[in-house]
């Protein structure tokens, strides 16, 4: 349509409404302009955007599980020089990205590392670490996703032919394991929450006061990485307080409490050293 000599195009955008606007109120309004194919790149471009990040909030809530290792000794062809069993689902990523390898001294000609998932005694290549004549910094082999079932065992074997001067290979391979999110609990005493209860909620409901400390952060990897969050509803009488390990910052108060009344909430998240909470009413 036009309107005082400009030329307007209306878009309509057809579904829910507060799922668009949940999707795309970030994205709003968008900045149209140039030509007619400069915009809807422009819209495409904000269609991809959102559909990836839809895709993310739907995708299983993970934490890091790490496999790691060092050989110290006289190197056998073929003896394995990792060995670890996993407990869980643990999917290690194409590429193994994230992880690392090295070894105290460099092989004198390239050396390749075989692999091996072993699932109910059945072994599977799956990968290798490789070394280069006269570095000590491996490289990974690893083409497609691979998932363990709890009680499969990941190994790293020696080379098949021994290198003079290969020694000391040192791993640390890393993969994801799934965490139940979103669970309701409900907590009559004070509590400290497990990895397990990630994006989840603990309903408390006491009549007395109670105090819930909040774990030690794990960094980058652990039960409590960067990003790991959780939700506090207190439904009692009872005062639910907040606290945080000694010398730990909460909300950027060194050894902070957070008071919450009957009917309060609170989301709290961690940047892997200290916690933040937002409160509710």
């Amino acid at each position: 349509m036009s309107s005082n000599g400009n030329t307007q195009l209306i878009f309509t955008l057809q579904g829910d409404q507060n799922q668009l606007v949940a999707n795309f109120g970030p994205f709003l309004p968008l900045q149209l302009s140039g030509t007619l194919q400069d915009m809807l790149n422009v819209i495409a471009d904000t269609e991809a955007t959102v559909q990836t990040a839809v895709t993310a909030a739907q995708s299983p809530a993970t934490a890091t599980m790490d496999l790691v290792g060092y050989f110290l000794g006289v190197i056998v062809a073929s003896q394995p020089i990792l060995k670890a069993v996993t407990p869980q689902a643990l999917t290690l990523p194409q590429g193994l990205v994230g992880s690392y390898a090295y070894c105290d001294t460099a092989p004198t000609g390239n050396v390749s590392c075989p692999i091996n998932k072993i699932s109910a005694g059945v072994v599977t290549p799956i990968g290798s670490v490789n070394f280069n004549a006269g570095y000590t910094t491996g490289t990974f082999t690893f083409t497609k996703d691979i998932t363990t079932s709890p009680g499969d065992v990941v190994e790293v074997l020696a080379p098949p032919s021994i290198d003079p001067t290969f020694s000391g290979p040192s791993f640390g391979l890393s993969g994801t394991v799934p965490v139940a999110a979103g669970n309701v609990v409900i907590k009559t005493t004070g509590y400290t929450p497990f990895s397990l209860d990630r994006s989840g909620l603990l309903v408390m409901n006491t009549e007395d006061p109670v105090v819930n400390t909040l774990p030690a952060a794990t960094g980058v990897s652990g039960g409590f990485p960067n990003g790991w969050r959780t939700g506090f509803l207190n439904i009692g009488t009872g005062v639910v307080t907040l606290a945080v390990q000694t010398g730990v910052y909460l909300n950027g108060k060194l050894d902070g409490t957070i008071a919450l009344a009957t009917g309060q909430s609170a989301q709290v998240w961690t940047d892997g050293t200290n916690w933040f909470a937002a409160v509710g009413a």
